[in-house]
């Protein structure tokens, strides 16, 4: 009969197997190379197959602030808190639960899943012990340093209401259920400007029919 691994076991088995992951991405700003995350979860999720380990990941609270770079151009700093549980698949029972934390920053309606994806980059490196020699950032794309906006007399922004708004637009499968909700919101001419482009980038998804 086979020996079951303890989780600990099977963790230190993949972390040696693993090995080492080349740098094949590079900061299109910066210009700097760095590990993606495609790499790393396709080499995780091979040997965790292999040797029966599953993660499991959950958003348990995220935090949305606006930014301002120094172009002038407004974007959104999100905070997520994760939970990531690692099971044994051959004993549902010997499994670990640890805490994390995964951000970025984005102009555009990604911010979210930018944050998800370096969040659960970073935990299976930390886990397997991925070398990450000389890596500055989690992402290609990462924008110019951004700067709190300045005060004015500009009416301050309800963050929570735009973030409330772009994942419902996730879930929106339609151009009708687009317009009809567009409608709803009856927003004004200043959170026109901030959530147009969430719904044109929308309307764009639905179109090529991604989910």
């Amino acid at each position: 009969m086979t020996e079951c691994k303890s989780l600990s076991a099977k963790i230190a088995t993949i972390a040696n197997e693993i090995g080492a992951i080349a740098k094949d991405g590079k900061n299109a700003q910066q210009g700097y190379a760095f590990i993606e995350y495609a790499q790393v979860a396709a080499r995780a999720r091979e040997l965790q197959a292999k040797h029966g380990v599953a993660i499991i990941p959950t958003v348990e609270s995220y935090e949305c602030s606006e930014v301002k770079n120094k172009y002038g151009n407004i974007g959104y700093h999100y905070l997520l808190k994760m939970d990531f549980t690692v099971v044994n698949t051959d004993d549902e029972n010997d499994k670990i639960t640890a805490k994390w934390i995964g951000e970025a920053t984005d102009y555009g309606d990604k911010g979210i899943n930018k944050a998800i994806t370096s969040s659960v980059k970073y935990f299976i490196m930390r886990l397997y012990n991925i070398s990450e020699k000389g890596e500055r950032e989690a992402d290609q794309d990462t924008p110019p340093p951004a700067v709190a906006p300045k005060a004015g007399n500009k009416p301050k922004i309800d963050q929570a209401f735009l973030c409330k708004v772009r994942a419902k637009l996730a879930l929106i499968k339609t151009d009708e259920e687009l317009d009809n909700y567009w409608k709803q919101l009856h927003l004004n001419k200043q959170y026109q400007s901030y959530l147009l482009p969430s719904f044109k980038t929308r309307r764009g998804e639905i179109a090529n029919g991604v989910e």
